[in-house]
């Protein structure tokens, strides 16, 4: 637990670091390959949802859309 917590002050050091040394666009070049590897990660080691637990999440998305659109519109 105190290494992940601890990459939250590591991240922005080194963006940081890599921003003074190089423009920011390179970042975005070095990020694609890790976005990649993740998403091939997640779509290996993650198992797909039942049908069930599908449906059950409609319903409670909807639930809380209706309970957050009154929230952000506010008065009138």
């Amino acid at each position: 637990m105190v290494v992940g917590m601890s990459l939250f002050i590591l991240g922005p050091v080194l963006g940081g670091t890599a921003l003074a040394a190089f423009r920011w666009e390179w970042l975005l070049v070095v990020n694609a390959p890790i976005a990649l590897i993740a998403r091939i990660g997640v779509r290996l080691g993650v198992s797909s949802d039942r049908h069930e637990d599908l449906t059950h999440d409609a319903y409670r998305a909807r639930a809380a859309t209706g309970r957050l659109t009154p929230t952000s519109e506010g008065p009138r």
